[in-house]
């Protein structure tokens, strides 16, 4: 399975869900976010961990992670450090660079439309 990223507006509720995802638009690759494995063997892994990352490794733990407002400044920093570190995180898990490279910048792609419509993201 993979994970999906979703872009969405309104505010995050878990009580009632006061959001609407958006629907991609013709040229849109942001929606695929890697492989569900990921989940414990790149954004659990001791590389992560080892970069005091402040949301991207809730990926590991959460079913749902995600950031609107501040948070997607914090989730974009993330994002940002784990591609200036690419290299070294691929000398400690199984992922090559290139893929990593690829589901970051999808991840940067979300964040930039999440910011054109004042969202958020959501990734399950």
């Amino acid at each position: 399975m993979t994970m999906r990223i979703e872009v969405y507006t309104g505010k995050w509720d878990s009580q009632n869900w006061a959001i609407k995802i958006l629907e991609p638009r013709p040229g849109d690759n942001y929606m695929l976010g890697g492989f569900d494995a990921w989940r414990n063997e790149l954004w659990g892994s001791e590389a992560i961990n080892s970069l005091n990352l402040k949301l991207l490794t809730a990926l590991s733990t959460e079913e749902w992670v995600h950031a609107e407002g501040e948070a997607l400044s914090m989730f974009e920093a993330d994002v940002k450090a784990v591609q200036a570190q690419a290299q070294l995180i691929t000398k400690n898990v199984c992922i090559d660079e290139r893929s990593i490279m690829i589901t970051t910048n999808r991840f940067l792609e979300a964040i930039a439309r999440a910011r054109s419509v004042d969202g958020g993201i959501l990734i399950w």
